[in-house]
């Protein structure tokens, strides 16, 4: 068989894969996760290239993780890993798969090797910023959300988390301007979460008239974390005491 023959059958295989990712895409945006699924497991066989099946195993550990179930994704990213041991996707999506579940540290360890075998894409330094918070190693991440806000300023979560950062190690005052613009950047429904975190800040620097106006912005909009429970309470303390 030539050369040429060969070409023209990897052409014809990778374009039926891409038609299968495609149509599998297709399908889940109608919410019909288990079709797509059923889909790309009937074609993972009839791939002939090492890349299209890594395409393919990678795309049906997302439609397992979107149906919660987390070891059938792990285990297709694992597979996807041993195929390309060098491509960096199946590491990102085991990074969003472990942070997911709360395992932090494989977390961090898999989007580690992402971004060592090339990956520069910003959701991965975010949630690798956000596990990195998890675990409570403050330094570095918010050396990552550096990295993040250098690639977006605009970022909603990035600034959001940059401001719980400082408030955590104790930087209320140079939270502030971070909660602000996130709340500026953020979409309708988390309003009252961003507001409910900026409460504690304005309470820490003692603009209780700011932080009981957050309170309310968050109350009213269902927020209802330790946190902001014991600023409503110290800030209603506060007023009692200055009359």
């Amino acid at each position: 068989m030539g050369v040429f023959f060969l070409c023209i059958i990897f052409s014809v295989q990778a374009q039926k894969n891409n038609s299968v990712l495609e149509i599998a895409e297709q399908k889940e945006r109608l919410g019909k996760i288990d079709t797509a699924i059923n889909l790309i497991s009937e074609n993972i066989p009839l791939a002939n290239a090492k890349t299209e099946v890594y395409k393919l195993l990678v795309k049906r550990g997302y439609l397992f993780m979107s149906k919660n179930k987390n070891s059938e994704a792990e285990q297709d990213f694992d597979k996807a890993i041993n195929t390309l041991a060098d491509s960096n996707q199946a590491y990102a999506a085991k990074g969003y798969l472990y942070l997911k579940i709360g395992k932090f540290f494989l977390s961090i360890e898999n989007f580690d090797k992402a971004i060592e075998r090339g990956s520069n894409h910003i959701s991965v330094y975010f949630c690798r910023a956000h596990a990195l918070w998890d675990v409570k190693d403050y330094e570095k991440a918010m050396q990552g959300l550096e990295k993040v806000l250098l690639l977006d300023k605009t970022h909603p979560d990035a600034n959001y988390l940059k401001g719980r950062i400082l408030a955590r190690t104790g930087k209320h005052k140079e939270a502030l301007p971070w909660y602000d613009k996130a709340l500026y950047l953020q979409p309708q429904s988390k309003i009252a979460e961003v507001s409910g975190y900026r409460v504690v800040a304005y309470y820490s620097v003692g603009d209780y008239q700011k932080a009981e106006e957050d309170l309310q912005k968050s109350l009213d909009g269902g927020m209802n974390r330790d946190e902001i429970t014991f600023a409503m309470t110290e800030v209603q303390r506060k007023k009692y005491y200055k009359k």
